[in-house]
């Protein structure tokens, strides 16, 4: 989202930060039941399994 500030410099910050982009189907559909999506607990998965290997 890009605006002027009083100064009429342009500004910015993220359009996820606003209700102006589509809701996440993600979020949508579980409801706040999940801990993160796959991809984000599938590398959760490779850091443990990283970090046990190191130990």
């Amino acid at each position: 989202m890009f605006y002027y500030t009083a100064d009429m410099e342009m500004a910015y910050f993220p359009a996820s930060w606003t209700d102006v982009e589509e809701p996440d189907p993600f979020l949508g559909l579980s409801q706040g039941r999940a801990l993160g999506r796959v991809q984000e607990l599938l590398r959760l998965v490779q850091l443990v399994g990283i970090s046990r290997l190191e130990l």
